[in-house]
């Protein structure tokens, strides 16, 4: 289906929002250390036969209904780290970078 949502099209939004969050805070006097991102999900796990087979994880929507009722569905917990190209161990602000006074 046209509608589906894969896996890393949510990893990608996720990624782009926060990029998006940070640059808009840039300046702002309050700011928040990002340490991780959890997002729990229901994902369908489909095997899909076009030319060669492949496995796709589908982020199950609320309203899918009985369309994918034979689909195998998993309820997955995915937890990201994320990191500044260049700053392996630090955490990022979403707010941009500290000021002098913070940690």
């Amino acid at each position: 289906m046209s509608d589906e949502v894969e896996l890393y099209d949510v990893i990608r939004k996720v990624r782009g929002d926060l990029a998006r969050a940070m640059w808009e805070g840039e300046g702002k006097d309050l700011r928040f250390r990002l340490e991780s991102v959890e997002l729990e999900l229901e994902i369908a796990v489909m095997k899909v036969a076009r030319g060669a087979a492949k496995v796709k994880l589908v982020v199950v929507d609320a309203d899918a209904g009985k369309e994918r009722a034979t689909t195998t569905r998993h309820h997955v917990k995915v937890v990201l780290s994320p990191r500044l190209m260049g700053e392996v161990e630090e955490s990022p602000w979403v707010s941009g970078p500290a000021v002098d006074s913070e940690e």
